[in-house]
């Protein structure tokens, strides 16, 4: 343990300096671990129309499938993955997570490739492994390495990242369809962002072990170590982070729901061609890229989280239902572009401020469990949720092909998210609105400015020497 100040006074412009020219290299291999996952979520959806076609003719309960049999095993995985984190390493766990994910993609493409529907549906519980537990490695790297004042900036900068690769799938797997005429191109296409992504895990990984060395911040893993969380302390998080986790629950089935046939939807509803389709789901998807940086950004100057919650999950609600009742047209129905608009910003506000809502509700030191509890319930949710609703839409497929009630299904279940939180508000008034605060800015030490101090040593700060002060990577 480090305890003179005039050692650190001295390092510590030295590391300050030295840091400065790693900290886009750092977020750029944080982004990038889950950029391939990212793209291989919804192949997919961007090929429903021909999957559901001659040869492999999925039903809606088949295709819906691929979605639940993903969340199956994520009902339980990413809590397991929040102690495996814990308890065996973050880095050990990146580098696990970005190769279940790339192992997953590349059965699934060859399920795909081969029409064996049962190793199609393995890939995708392979690919479960690790991509939803990589969204909580990647949070917990902003932890580690980042201030509570920029956690919604730097969470921003994740989903851009993530939903870049979205973009990337949407854009070119149609097209990569109609160019060669085979399913199987578009999905190892997926397999190699993928492993793309393994690859920056590495990255991560290295540059990690290099600036601990540099920082000393093996004190904070020493402490942790000394403090690991259990199961069991999961019941004593604040009344605010079940309320977030049931808000979160709820609104992810809706947003869900409609994004996972929305492509097949424009297409037989609206009169566009799959390509077109694709092109016309970019204004949903690259709302995603944009504006979760500026709204992180917004939201960490202004704060207002949990008033952001509740007009996402209004918007989301009269998108869903305005799509569901718009009528449907023989040819290039242009009209869909206003519901594209609505959910698409309602998404990009959501991903950004409930991931931080989530974690700023929890102690540090149990940031990794409980955001996997967190994703845990949301896929668990998920699985009867997707059941449902491809339920609803093979019954009343006669009725705008199965979308006018799911549509409505999915408006509902937005109403309800957003009545949980102005339910909230009453009932848990002080907790919710510390979430609406602004971050402030870190309290001096002794004279000496903190360097963008990171959450992770909120801890620490409370078991050494007041006079000791360790610097983390400065914005």
């Amino acid at each position: 343990m480090i305890s003179s100040k005039e050692t650190m006074q001295k390092d510590a412009p030295k590391d300050k300096d030295h840091l400065k020219g790693h900290r886009t290299l750092m977020i750029f291999l944080m982004t990038m671990i889950g950029f391939g996952s990212c793209f291989a979520y919804d192949i997919p959806q961007t090929l429903q129309t021909q999957l559901q076609s001659p040869p492999l003719n999925l039903t809606f309960v088949q295709f819906n499938g691929l979605y639940s049999v993903y969340s199956t095993p994520n009902m339980f995985l990413p809590f397991l993955g929040g102690l495996f984190i814990n308890f065996i390493g973050l880095n050990t766990s990146v580098l696990l997570f970005t190769f279940f994910a790339f192992a997953g993609q590349l059965l699934l493409s060859c399920g795909i490739s081969s029409g064996d529907y049962s190793m199609m549906v393995w890939g995708r519980m392979f690919y479960a492994l690790g991509a939803e537990s990589q969204s909580i490695a990647q949070s917990i790297m902003a932890v580690k390495w980042f201030s509570s004042k920029e956690l919604t900036t730097v969470l921003g900068w994740n989903t851009s990242f993530g939903y870049l690769g979205s973009n990337l799938n949407i854009a070119i797997s149609p097209w990569l369809f109609a160019v060669t005429g085979r399913l199987w191109v578009p999905c190892f296409v997926g397999t190699f962002f993928c492993f793309l992504s393994f690859v920056c895990g590495v990255g991560y990984v290295i540059l990690d072990q290099y600036l601990h060395k540099r920082m000393r911040s093996n004190e904070t893993a020493e402490i942790l170590q000394e403090h690991q969380p259990k199961c069991k302390d999961i019941k004593g998080v604040s009344k605010t982070f079940w309320i977030m986790c049931a808000y979160f629950f709820i609104f992810y089935l809706s947003i869900d729901g409609v994004t996972v046939s929305i492509n097949d939807q424009i297409h037989k509803r609206f009169g566009f061609s799959n390509t077109a389709a694709g092109q016309l789901v970019l204004i949903y998807y690259l709302q995603l890229v944009i504006v979760p940086i500026f709204i992180g950004k917004l939201v960490d100057k202004t704060g207002n989280r949990v008033q952001w919650l509740i007009f996402v999950a209004f918007t989301g609600m009269v998108g869903q239902a305005l799509l569901g009742y718009l009528p449907n047209v023989q040819e290039r129905g242009f009209i869909v572009i206003l519901p594209l608009l609505i959910l698409g910003f309602s998404d990009a506000v959501f991903e950004t401020v409930s991931w931080s809502c989530l974690l700023l509700s929890l102690e540090p030191n149990m940031a990794a469990i409980g955001y996997g509890f967190a994703i845990s319930g949301m896929n668990l949710l998920n699985v009867f949720g997707m059941i449902v609703l491809g339920k609803v839409q093979d019954s009343t497929v006669e009725v705008s092909y199965g979308y006018f009630y799911s549509q409505l299904f999915l408006a509902g279940v937005s109403g309800v998210a957003m009545v949980i939180v102005c339910v909230a508000l009453f009932a848990d008034p002080v907790g919710l609105q510390k979430l609406s605060a602004p971050a402030v800015e870190e309290e001096k030490v002794e004279g000496d400015e903190k360097e963008s101090i990171c959450l992770l040593e909120k801890d620490k700060s409370t078991m050494v020497d007041e006079d000791t002060s360790l610097g983390s990577i400065s914005m």
